[in-house]
């Protein structure tokens, strides 16, 4: 038995299911285009990712961890917020290294805590569609809990990832992408 509140629990649940569901719209819109351009293998590779994006939040280790803090909205919009204690970052920890989406999987080393400001340098062997992954689970973040999507990507790469300018490309290219308002 667990001694996470019910609550908590049900906070979690709220807030991985909404979490998802936008990611699965940002990853609808992204596979369209990618069908559009004629890039079937990378659109069938994203749709895969996608209907399992944050798969491993449903084990009982990262369900339980991040049901702690699931009342903790500051740490749910912006993560590095001081108010995320070494246990809940543990958890995190967990789920980067569970998810290849997540730059901390490709990085050279892992962050010791969310305040730690040590440049991590992003292996430039991320596959695109991690990236294409990635862009649609920070859109997805950015469309939950109303920040600014373009804010977090330039704080971040000036303070946390260094990605090639290969990378640095493609992320522009899905955001912009995800941030246009049509979609035939």
């Amino acid at each position: 038995m667990n001694s996470i509140s019910i609550e908590n629990q049900l906070k979690q649940v709220d807030d991985t299911l909404i979490h998802v569901g936008y990611v699965m719209e940002a990853g609808r819109k992204l596979i369209k285009e990618l069908l559009k351009k004629g890039q079937e293998k990378q659109a069938m590779e994203l749709l895969q990712r996608i209907m399992k994006h944050d798969y491993s939040k449903s084990s009982e280790s990262e369900f339980y961890g991040l049901s702690a803090f699931a009342d903790d909205v500051a740490a749910l919009k912006d993560p590095t917020v001081n108010t995320v204690q070494d246990g809940k970052f543990q958890t995190i920890r967990l789920h980067w290294k569970h998810n290849d989406h997540h730059p901390e999987y490709w990085a050279d080393q892992m962050p010791k805590s969310f305040v730690d400001e040590t440049p991590l340098i992003i292996n430039e062997n991320m596959p695109d569609m991690a990236i294409a992954e990635m862009c649609c689970d920070w859109f997805a973040r950015s469309a939950q809990y109303k920040t600014n999507i373009w804010e977090f990507y330039e704080m971040r790469t000036k303070t946390r990832w260094k990605f090639t300018d290969k990378q640095h490309e493609l992320i522009q290219t899905y955001l912009t992408l995800l941030l246009s308002g049509s979609e035939e």
